[in-house]
């Protein structure tokens, strides 16, 4: 976490923007997509007049973490200043550079 709060410091200095940020944690979005019936829907198979069930032609219904409330598993909505100097395409970009892989 610390390191997440260094990298908006740097950011606002940056842009000379204030050091006032409002984070805001929400769940992502959940699409009805992992449902189970959604596993049951039958998949046809190319060149063949057989079909498997979603579930069986793929995992991604089953992954580790796919619905798990976790913290890498949580969207942030970051609020700051805007700099008048700095498009908020320009701002983002430098926003990314900061945190790198901690986003």
């Amino acid at each position: 976490m610390f390191k997440r709060v260094k990298a908006l410091k740097d950011f606002a200095e940056e842009l000379r923007i204030p050091f006032d940020f409002v984070i805001l944690t929400r769940e992502p979005f959940k699409s009805s997509f992992d449902k189970a019936e959604f596993g049951a829907l039958p998949i046809e198979i190319k060149d063949s007049e057989n079909t498997v069930p979603f579930s069986e032609a793929t995992d991604v219904l089953s992954r580790a973490g796919h619905t798990a409330q976790t913290a890498d598993n949580v969207t942030y909505y970051l609020f700051s200043k805007r700099s008048e100097d700095v498009s908020p395409s320009e701002a983002i970009s430098k926003l990314k550079n900061h945190l790198g892989c901690l986003i």
